[in-house]
């Protein structure tokens, strides 16, 4: 049985009586498909990443042309030299 109070609580989440009853009983039918997938046969079926035939779907990694220092620097919204200038972060 799924403890939903203790998962609850481990992730500093607050439940109503109610709350309670109604997550574990959608925890507990998730896992029920959980097992009746774990019942499906799948020999002989390869292992895949994505659920379809992704090959060729993808571009090229083709580096684009980088832009000159200072095409990038005149976005910057304040710059020291040729560099961008950025809000302290460490004291």
């Amino acid at each position: 049985m799924i403890d939903v109070a203790k998962i609850g609580e481990l992730a500093n989440l607050e439940f109503s009586e109610e709350e309670l009853s109604k997550f574990q009983g959608e925890l507990e039918a998730m896992e029920g498909y959980i097992q009746k997938l774990a019942e499906v046969d799948v020999d002989g079926v390869e292992p895949t990443v994505f659920g379809w035939n992704a090959a060729n779907v993808l571009r090229d990694d083709i580096p684009d042309p980088l832009a000159d220092r200072e095409t990038f620097l005149a976005n910057a919204p304040e710059r020291i030299n040729h560099e961008v200038k950025v809000p302290r972060i460490v004291e």
